[in-house]
């Protein structure tokens, strides 16, 4: 329960994300807990350089899921949520500063994310 509290600020993101990535539905993941939407469009994210191709994202505990998104890019985004319950409050900065220093892909927590899941990246 503390590691949802500690995480309440990143998961309100996440909820105003998705209401203006247009859901479709909703569901829950008992493993790890979080709040599983399709949507619609991914238009907030797709003009970033290298993100046109953007199938899913998880911000706090919700799992934002596109059109093109299957199987493996739910649990590649429920990898991140466990990420996310592993370092409380302070896992999205220490996500982004990776990337940032290394690029994405060689993101450490992506590269666990893309093995553990089998997902495949389709970015530039």
């Amino acid at each position: 329960m503390i590691v949802f509290i500690l995480n309440l600020p990143w998961t309100i993101i996440g909820l105003l994300t998705a209401l203006a990535s247009f859901p479709q539905s909703i569901s829950l993941s008992s493993r790890p807990g979080a709040i599983v939407m399709h949507v619609q469009s991914f238009w907030w994210y797709s003009w970033l350089p290298g993100c046109k191709k953007v199938r899913a994202a998880a911000i706090g505990h919700i799992v934002l899921l596109g059109p093109r998104a299957d199987e493996k890019d739910l649990a590649h985004e429920l990898i991140h949520v466990e990420q996310l319950n592993r370092l409380p409050l302070i896992f999205p900065i220490l996500s982004y500063w990776e990337s940032f220093k290394v690029g994405y892909r060689q993101n450490k927590y992506e590269v666990e994310a893309y093995d553990r899941s089998g997902s495949r990246y389709e970015g530039s």
